[in-house]
């Protein structure tokens, strides 16, 4: 008999569907104030002055990288052990992604392996926290600030996962995140961009809403607002049906950490007693959260 053992089972109850009926009976499904809860609980738990949820990490990665100025002609030292997307995202701005071997012990990019890659083309590093362990980022943030690079976290797989006591996301310029289904928490799709600083998320929440502020605000305004788009922009805009199964989700994410760091002691304890099998490795410095 085959047994198949799965990645993850995305963990859905009663929070879900009634935050959802709650959205369908407002009204307001489009991006709105759903949404706005949703991104000030994760910039609340994070630490951080400024999130926005946008459609899926790609496009939060694609957002990040213009919002920074990332342009044709320019150079991304990548993380070469990662989904296509964060490659994608670069060559979307028509610059070059350059790959950067990995720390086989982490499957995290390897920061001895970052300084041999960098050109007067380079502007930036996206680190990945490959399967929800923190990449180096001291080592990271160090040369970063030596060559004067721009640092975007994928955290895709990290919300909740620390580094040296902070969290993924929050310790380079900026930092991404997933709620696909096979995330700690999920939204079917969905991504968030978060950063301290606010004229990059401006420029961020700008570009998600085709270059122009969101209908929420121009609902909430008390003056008639006609909308002015002042850039090209991108639909990457949330939906309040989606922010509110993440505000669902959001409640059971110390439950889910906790249960996944159960399952993987189980399944290291059972490696363990396989001769020619060694368990993952962990780092002392992170706080893993074993995502898929």
């Amino acid at each position: 008999m085959e047994i198949k053992i799965p990645l993850v089972k995305p963990y859905f109850d009663e929070d879900e569907l009634t935050e959802i009926k709650n959205v369908l009976e407002s009204g307001w499904v489009s991006q709105g104030p759903k949404v706005k809860e949703f991104e000030n609980k994760i910039k609340a738990y994070l630490g951080v002055k400024y999130a926005i949820a946008v459609t899926n990490c790609t496009s939060a990665l694609h957002l990040s990288l213009l919002g920074l100025g990332i342009k044709e002609g320019d150079e991304v030292l990548v993380a070469d052990y990662t989904f296509p997307a964060t490659g994608h995202a670069v060559l979307y701005c028509r610059a070059k992604p350059v790959f950067i071997d990995i720390n086989p012990k982490t499957y995290n990019i390897n920061p001895s392996l970052i300084k041999s890659k960098i050109t007067a083309k380079t502007k930036a590093i996206i680190p990945v926290h490959t399967f929800g362990q923190p990449a180096e980022m001291d080592e990271i943030m160090g040369i970063a600030q030596k060559h004067d690079l721009i640092v975007i976290e994928d955290a895709v797989c990290a919300l909740g996962a620390k580094y040296k006591n902070k969290y993924a996301g929050t310790i380079g310029d900026i930092g991404c995140f997933s709620f696909h289904a096979r995330k700690g928490i999920n939204t079917g799709e969905g991504g968030l961009v978060v950063t301290n600083n606010k004229n990059l998320a401006e420029k961020i929440r700008n570009l998600a809403v085709f270059g122009m502020k969101t209908a929420w605000e121009r609902e909430i305004n008390n003056k008639f607002i006609i909308p002015e788009f002042t850039e090209v922009g991108y639909n990457y805009k949330m939906s309040d049906i989606t922010a509110a199964v993440g505000v669902a989700q959001f409640k059971k994410l110390e439950r889910i950490i906790k249960q996944k760091q159960k399952l993987a002691q189980y399944w290291d304890e059972k490696l363990e007693e396989i001769e020619f099998i060694q368990p993952p490795y962990v780092n002392n410095d992170a706080l893993h959260i074993y995502q898929a």
